[in-house]
């Protein structure tokens, strides 16, 4: 999914539950640096999210390995 996005633009950003530990952890082994502070979405309520930005060069220096 990475791959194809990163054929469009430089940056993908996932919206990961403030309690969604094994997903934050999978976000930064591959290259996810995480936004300061938690965000809400009209469409989820009031769950906290913390936002997390994937670069396609960090992606493509480490991140890309551990995916596949």
């Amino acid at each position: 999914m990475l791959d194809h996005a990163f054929g469009f633009v430089d940056t993908v950003i996932f919206w990961v539950g403030e309690q969604n530990w094994r997903s934050q952890g999978a976000m930064t082994k591959i290259g996810g640096v995480r936004r300061d502070g938690l965000f809400t979405r009209e469409l989820s309520g009031a769950t906290p999210h913390f936002i997390f930005e994937i670069g396609k060069r960090a992606y493509e220096q480490g991140g890309r390995a551990l995916v596949g």
